[in-house]
């Protein structure tokens, strides 16, 4: 392709306008950056994977990533499997949240985990003792809620644990992932890439010995599988301009934040970049729009800022104005 076929294909791909969390509209530099590729013994593709996973690093302030296929769910799961163990306190803030204590429920069940403890996001300040772990997801996206990494790095000094954030909603977009211990994230939100890979990123080396083939770190460290080789190719070139497409969705979030004032539901230092709650619906007047439904029940409406990130900086928030309220009965 030429550069100007590839700005016609993706513009026409763009028709369709995405008010999801991920993936995010299809950009030009995700489809510049396919090529084939071969996991050993192709020098183009190391130095692709080097400089992707080096940017990654630089991103998150973590010394090691692990790559892999797969949702940002398998990543949960597999840092959840390698690294914790002990005593574990998870907060509470939603279906993901719920879904990273499913993971810890099953390591308890086979003494992989010793005591686990359960606690709303409400009640962070309230909780004492001595915790190998907290774990929490930053952004809960089932109910577009931004949690205070703040109050998160505090309970972990206080219990003496390290920090696990599910970062799939927030990676890029959020600050302070390095006050995390270990984090897991996928390729296809705040990251701009296409859909299917997932990350575990971290400083220490796990202790656990995990028996699953798949489901064991070093797997994936070590590259034994077939490895996420055209997805990182999709992110090369985001990650090289990172900051004028995480722009979009700043403008988007702040243009999105003003026209629908009046319904938004909560303060604006719980509010994360990736989405928003509001208190009404939403439909069409005209265009090709998919929107979000949560996986949990809400009132109301979640809107992802997303939509608009193939124009980086130029990014107004125009997307929004085929949309039409529609109240709360």
């Amino acid at each position: 392709m030429t550069e100007k076929t590839i700005k016609a294909f993706v513009a026409e791909q763009n028709q369709k306008r995405l008010l999801t969390p991920g993936p995010a509209a299809l950009c030009e530099a995700n489809v510049a950056g396919l090529a084939p590729f071969f996991g050993r013994g192709d020098a183009a593709y190391d130095m692709l994977e080097t400089e992707v996973l080096d940017n990654l690093k630089k991103l998150s302030g973590h010394v090691h990533v692990a790559r892999f296929q797969g949702s940002a769910t398998l990543a949960i799961e597999v840092a959840v499997r390698n690294f914790f163990g002990g005593r574990v306190v998870v907060i509470n803030s939603g279906y993901y949240a719920e879904r990273l204590w499913s993971f810890c429920e099953t390591l308890k069940a086979v003494g992989r985990i010793d005591h686990l403890d359960v606690t709303s996001v409400n009640n962070i300040g309230e909780i004492h003792g001595t915790y190998d772990w907290v774990a929490a997801c930053y952004v809960e996206t089932s109910c577009a809620l931004k949690l205070d990494i703040d109050a998160l790095h505090s309970l972990k000094t206080r219990t003496g644990a390290k920090l696990f954030l599910d970062a799939t909603a927030s990676i890029g977009l959020e600050d302070k992932h390095d006050v995390a211990d270990v984090i897991a994230y996928s390729s296809c939100k705040g990251l701009f890439g296409l859909t299917g890979a997932c990350f575990v990123a971290f400083n220490d080396m796990p202790e656990t010995q995990e028996t699953s083939f798949y489901l064991n770190l070093y797997t994936h460290l070590e590259k034994k599988t077939t490895g996420p080789y055209h997805i990182l190719g999709s992110m090369r070139g985001i990650l090289r301009d990172y900051a004028a497409y995480r722009q979009a969705v700043l403008n988007n979030k702040a243009a999105f934040m003003k026209g629908f004032a009046d319904y938004l539901t909560l303060p604006t230092y719980q509010q994360p970049l990736l989405c928003t709650h509001i208190a009404c619906h939403l439909e069409v007047e005209e265009g090709d729009y998919v929107f979000y439904t949560p996986r949990s029940p809400l009132r109301g409406s979640i809107i992802c800022h997303l939509g608009e990130v193939h124009l980086k900086d130029k990014a107004q928030g125009d997307i929004f104005q085929g949309l039409k309220i529609v109240p709360l009965v």
